[in-house]
């Protein structure tokens, strides 16, 4: 009876290492194309590949660099944009998935500052949606 009763919690052991080996790591998920919608009703699309970056909003697209540091709680993302008058705007942010498919990001007022926390109705907040 022992021997069973401590295969089964090994292979439970290993479940859930197992599922927590599969966690969602920002650092390398965030990758890819994501879509949603601000709180002004603009739809937003962010397209994040190696260093480089595409923000659409509506119609309009701007390209830039990103950085990531995920050592911070939350995560703090800089973005830096070729405006259409030739100018780089710095846009710092903080940035998490709540799942895979799920990126969300907050900028401060002006787009000037970091914000320090997510929170629940914040204007100047949304979640995307991973579409690729």
């Amino acid at each position: 009876m022992n021997k069973t009763r401590s295969g089964y919690g090994a292979a439970l052991l290993a479940a859930a290492l197992l599922a927590g080996g599969c966690s969602t790591s920002i650092d390398t998920d965030i990758q890819g194309q994501w879509q949603g919608t601000d709180s002004a009703g603009h739809r937003i699309t962010l397209q994040f590949s190696n260093e480089d970056v595409a923000l659409s909003q509506d119609d309009r697209t701007l390209v830039g660099t990103w950085t990531l540091d995920s050592d911070k709680e939350p995560a703090q993302l800089t973005l830096k944009m070729h405006t259409p008058s030739g100018h780089m705007q710095t846009v710092p942010m903080i940035a998490e998935m709540p799942s895979a498919n799920r990126l969300r990001l907050r900028v401060g007022s002006g787009l000037k500052s970091r914000p320090v926390a997510f929170e629940e109705g914040a204007p100047n907040q949304i979640l995307l949606k991973r579409t690729r």
